[in-house]
């Protein structure tokens, strides 16, 4: 089965001492001349450049289930030109910490308000929701510029920061999570 990749939503290790270290450096390459049925041989029709390495998940995986694993900070940076800005790590981090720096500011608890405000027509919370996507809107275009791994592991929509903060920005960032 080929696996995707995402910081947050792993469920394979690497057991191999050779690969696993995101340094983007593989074992061998070998071709072994295997034809296998697709109708009957689970991985037929798949291929790896890591031969010989051993990959463990650490929960059970359902049939049919898409299989995650984390290639590493250094898959993706030496990749950006060809695939585009992938948030890191690292950005995830800042990320997490920008979304409760903003909502500690506007003394939002993570139970309650966070862009869900404003429904019952009180001006005050329409005045303080209006403000709060203004200004989340300012620190988009500012990480944008700045910062575009942090920009891409932000949440868009202000009504969302809520969740983010809750689970993390990288998790939020994957639907039906």
């Amino acid at each position: 089965a080929n696996s995707n990749s995402h910081l947050w939503n792993v469920v394979i290790s690497d057991r191999s001492s050779s690969f696993g270290d995101g340094s983007g450096g593989a074992p061998p390459h070998h071709h072994h001349g295997l034809h296998l049925d697709l109708r009957y041989d689970p991985g037929a029709g798949a291929a790896s450049d890591y031969y010989d390495v051993t990959f463990e998940t650490t929960r059970t995986v359902e049939a049919g289930e898409e299989i995650w694993m984390n290639y590493g900070d250094g898959y993706f940076e030496n990749r950006r030109e060809t695939i585009g800005i992938v948030p890191l790590g690292d950005d995830y981090d800042r990320a997490d910490e920008m979304v409760a720096e903003f909502l500690d500011r506007f003394d939002v608890e993570s139970e309650g308000g966070g862009g869900e405000g404003g429904e019952d027509g009180d001006p005050d919370e329409t005045a303080r929701l209006s403000e709060m996507e203004s200004l989340w809107n300012d620190i988009l275009e500012d990480a944008k510029t700045n910062n575009p791994g942090v920009h891409a592991a932000l949440p868009k929509d202000v009504a969302t920061l809520r969740t983010a903060r809750s689970v993390g920005c990288a998790r939020h960032a994957l639907p039906n999570s």
